[in-house]
């Protein structure tokens, strides 16, 4: 799906688009994924992941061949929406799936990040190649081509079945009914310790949930800015969409690093920690394009701020879905925070580029460097707490 990343603003600046329609239209593909994964996600749990899976992959063939059509902004606008759409179907579902089938949740959550990372490597250097030789149409076309029979692929190969999972009363046999006896007597005489102790575990799980919920959505906002503003800037300081795919791939590249040595470096820092470096090293990102918009120093943005994205993406991805129960809902509400940082994103991006190129980058560094050093002051505060 990263091809339409690319080739969304650049077909938008072929049509004139002015940079703040550009934003615009970033944000409409956020708009929905502000509020419609989180239902999707809890769908999922009720529904099953597959059919919300292979609906999403269609509706991506229909947009491939929709977008070559569009011949204005407001035309723009609707497809974006609907693209908002597709990704709120897809991507719950898909994070959730991968991690009931893949048993340890580092491990799966590992090859989860690996294949779409791989896949967002290719899609603009695909897409950059595909619009220099055959124009803007390519890439879309493209994208339907792949999608309507890997959907297909999907419902034949993908089985799915729903069980029933017992639930104890209490009342099930002596063993339990004697267990849970012994943990209400122990809980009586220290004092209602466990109690609290459950209290503490609860709310500390809740912070770090809201945490990772936070930084998703800083997340969205840093993406939305260079995927929707930086493509059409570009452009028009005649940087080609080759080099711009280029610059993706380097980005792709980082993170893809970053999603490898995420659970080797988990247990030595732990996830409070590295997410407080990626949020860090995203102020350090957009440092070069915030003094002054020169399109050759756009390469080191792109390079550190895929790693900044697959650190705390991995991170906080994998601080919700530790839990087993209603792993769609807060997949969904993972992918809902980072839509409302696209959906944001472009469009205060758009409007900041108004005023100047660099703005939107200048408004990131200081984001990113606030919520950092926030960060770094609520971990000394706590001394940490458990993800």
């Amino acid at each position: 799906m990263s091809v339409f990343s690319l080739s969304i603003p650049i077909l938008a600046y072929q049509l004139k688009s002015s940079p703040f329609e550009v934003g615009l239209i970033g944000g409409s593909m956020g708009f929905l994924y502000c509020f419609a994964p989180a239902i999707f996600g809890r769908a999922s749990d009720a529904l099953g992941r597959k059919i919300l899976v292979v609906a999403a992959l269609l509706f991506y063939s229909c947009l491939g061949i929709l977008f070559p059509f569009a011949r204005n902004t407001l035309e723009l606008l609707i497809l974006g929406v609907l693209t908002g759409l597709s990704n709120s179907l897809l991507w719950p579902s898909l994070e959730a799936l991968t991690v009931e089938l893949g048993g340890d949740l580092e491990g799966a959550l590992r090859n989860y990040n690996l294949s779409w990372g791989l896949g967002a490597i290719l899609g603009p250097s695909i897409a950059g190649g595909l619009i220099s030789l055959l124009g803007i149409e390519a890439p879309f076309l493209f994208v339907a081509a792949i999608t309507f029979p890997t959907a297909l692929l999907v419902i034949l190969v993908l089985r799915e079945s729903r069980v029933q999972v017992p639930i104890h009363d209490g009342r099930g046999g002596h063993d339990y009914g004697h267990e849970y006896k012994y943990e209400y007597k122990k809980e009586q005489e220290q004092g209602r310790k466990p109690e609290e102790e459950k209290k503490k575990i609860k709310e500390s799980t809740r912070s770090s949930h809201l945490i990772a919920l936070g930084v998703a959505a800083l997340q969205g906002f840093f993406t939305g800015i260079l995927l929707s503003i930086f493509p059409a800037q570009a452009v028009a300081a005649n940087v080609s969409a080759w080099e711009i795919g280029l610059a993706t791939l380097l980005s792709g590249i980082t993170r893809i690093l970053a999603f490898y040595f995420i659970p080797i470096l988990k247990p030595i820092f732990g996830r409070p920690l590295l997410l407080t470096i990626g949020i860090f090293l995203h102020s350090i990102a957009f440092l070069p394009l915030s003094i002054g918009f020169e399109p050759r120093f756009f390469y080191i943005t792109f390079l550190l701020t895929g790693l900044a994205s697959g650190i705390t993406y991995a991170a906080s991805l994998a601080t919700l879905l530790q839990d087993e129960e209603r792993r769609g809902g807060k997949a969904g509400s993972f992918e809902s925070m980072i839509g409302l940082g696209y959906f944001l994103g472009p469009i205060i991006g758009g409007a900041a580029a108004n005023l100047s190129v660099s703005c939107p980058y200048l408004i990131s560094l200081v984001l990113s460097l606030f919520a950092s050093i926030i960060q770094a002051l609520y971990l000394r505060k706590t001394r940490g707490f458990s993800m």
